[in-house]
């Protein structure tokens, strides 16, 4: 028990750490590193994706209140990117946005 508490909280440190470093270069996260994190399926892989996806949507959140998870997202993302490869050389926001906006179309307010 006190083992998976110490990795509980290795975990969250590195989530912390991942999400402020992720936040600070946010502009030079590519298609390509958004396809290689959101198509791994370890913990590292999927934190950095969702701690990504997660900071995009919240300041890019015209479109919002969403109604889907960072996990499904997640998949949204790495979906589209999987369907065309060239998209990979986009920025990082640009893939998420245009991702989760063909899914989930803004409707008119």
């Amino acid at each position: 028990r006190r083992w998976y508490a110490n990795q509980m909280r290795r975990a969250v440190l590195f989530a912390v750490i991942l999400f402020v470093a992720t936040a600070v270069h946010a502009a030079f996260t590519s298609g390509k590193q958004l396809s290689q994190g959101c198509g791994k399926r370890d913990m590292a892989g999927e934190f950095f994706c969702m701690a990504y996806i997660s900071g995009v949507l919240d300041s890019n959140s015209q479109c919002g209140p969403y109604t889907f998870s960072l996990r499904e997202a997640m998949g949204i993302v790495a979906s589209w990117l999987a369907a065309d490869p060239a998209r990979q050389n986009l920025p990082g926001s640009e893939v998420v946005v245009s991702s989760i906006r063909e899914r989930f179309p803004c409707k008119s307010r």
